[in-house]
C-alpha cells in the first residue's frame, strides 16, 4: 500500500479509527481480510487504529462483513 493511497483512506475516514474513534496510531486494514477471500479495493479498506486492527486480526469485519449470511 502506498503511503498515497493510505492518506487517501485516512482521509476518507477522517482520520479516525472506524472501531473506535481514536485519532493515533492509525493503520489501513482490509474490512475482509485477503486470507478470507477479500479484495484490495477501497471499499473493502477502512481506518483502525493499532489496538482495534491487533485485536481483529484476520477475522471479518464485526457487522456488515462482505459474503455474510443473509
Amino acid at each position: 500500500m502506498t503511503v498515497t493511497r493510505a492518506l487517501q483512506i485516512f482521509d476518507r475516514d477522517g482520520y479516525r479509527c472506524k472501531a473506535c474513534g481514536s485519532r493515533s496510531n492509525l493503520q489501513v486494514d482490509h474490512i475482509v481480510a485477503l486470507a478470507n477471500g477479500g479484495e484490495d479495493h477501497d471499499d473493502n479498506l477502512q481506518t483502525l487504529c493499532g489496538p482495534c486492527n491487533a485485536s481483529k486480526g484476520a477475522r471479518d469485519a464485526w457487522s456488515g462483513r462482505k459474503g455474510s449470511p443473509a
